[in-house]
């Protein structure tokens, strides 16, 4: 289907409804808005109208492939619906208010608003530069790239990825990432403390290794506990990289306050407590001295 021209163009009836019984294709030259309205389309429906708004109405059984439309946005108000964002410019995308998406696909730079009571099943980010604002529902929410979250945080998330943003609890700004050893301490015998890692037959928290600590995160909480990002040297000790990604601090602290990282604790041969490091559910940590 062609679109062109600078004026409003309507797809669809004024009343009742319209079924499409296949792939439904826009494109064209159309410079103002495009509005679906009255359609049942039981394919796929791509859009490529570079210059045009699209306000969609239409429910679509297949998937919505977003090739290409202007910046101003797409409106999605329909019920169910797949959307696939490949726009190479970027594009905002608004989920308006009652709206329920089944799944959401960023391929490309996305601005992500979701209005107040609209939801979204499973919102999938490919992209590192889409930002999300979310004032209704993300069930869940799959990623391996970086995402700014602002509003409500999603219910759950999966994928090794890292969420910021003001609905996530964050690392300080001026927290450390490495930090120089005192004289003498001696890095070769170092011992470590974690929650509910007890001694045995006991319910007192025992001095481990680092390993005896991963296995044990690992293994309670159904996570993959990074300890090759806790770097040592003779003078120095190093967090290079993240400990637990965003998906897997949500698993450790499941039934924990959100508001306060997951802590582990380093202490010497003796049990003497010298440093804490503090996981924080955007994929940083910090050392926290207790000397």
């Amino acid at each position: 289907m062609n679109a062109s021209g600078s004026n409003p163009i309507v797809y669809g009836p004024a009343s009742g409804t319209r079924t499409i019984n296949g792939n439904l294709t826009i494109s064209g030259n159309a410079s103002d808005t495009i509005t679906l309205q009255n359609l049942i389309i039981k394919g796929d429906l791509i859009v490529n109208t570079p210059s045009a708004t699209i306000n969609n109405y239409a429910m679509v059984e297949g998937s919505t492939t977003i090739q290409n439309v202007a910046d101003g946005t797409w409106n999605e108000y329909a019920s169910n619906n797949s959307l696939v964002v490949n726009d190479p410019d970027g594009i905002v995308l608004n989920v308006q208010q009652n709206a329920t998406v089944k799944n959401v696909q960023l391929n490309t730079k996305t601005t992500l608003n979701l209005q107040a009571d609209s939801t979204i099943g499973t919102l999938e980010v490919k992209n590192a530069e889409s930002v999300v604002t979310n004032g209704g529902i993300i069930a869940n929410l799959v990623t391996n790239e970086k995402v700014t979250i602002d509003g409500k945080a999603p219910e759950t998330v999966k994928g090794t990825g890292n969420i910021s943003g003001e609905s996530v609890t964050a690392a300080p700004k001026d927290g450390k990432t490495e930090i120089a050893l005192p004289k003498g301490f001696d890095v070769k015998n170092v011992k470590y403390k974690a929650y509910r890692l007890w001694s045995e037959n006991t319910q007192t928290e025992k001095l481990a290794d680092l390993l005896e600590v991963k296995n044990h995160i690992d293994k309670t909480y159904g996570v993959s506990f990074n300890a090759n990002a806790l770097v040592w040297s003779e003078e120095s000790l190093k967090i290079d990289g993240t400990l637990l990604t965003t998906a897997d601090w949500n698993k450790v602290k499941t039934n924990g306050k959100k508001e306060i990282p997951y802590r582990i604790s380093i202490l010497d041969k003796d049990g003497n407590l010298w440093f804490k490091i503090a996981m924080y559910q955007d994929g940083k940590a910090v050392i926290e001295s207790q000397q």
